[in-house]
């Protein structure tokens, strides 16, 4: 029989505060001058 090699359990690494807030602003953004768009399209359709 062989014996199975154990391999010390690796921990992932933390995620950069800046890289997450950059992932949410490129997320955000486009999504807020969508909604943006949208309102000011629906406020010109009940002057």
């Amino acid at each position: 029989m062989t014996q199975h090699q154990t391999q010390p359990q690796s921990r992932p690494r933390p995620t950069s505060p800046a890289l997450i807030a950059l992932s949410w602003l490129t997320v955000a953004l486009p999504l807020a001058w969508g909604v943006w768009e949208t309102l000011v399209k629906v406020a010109q359709l009940f002057q």
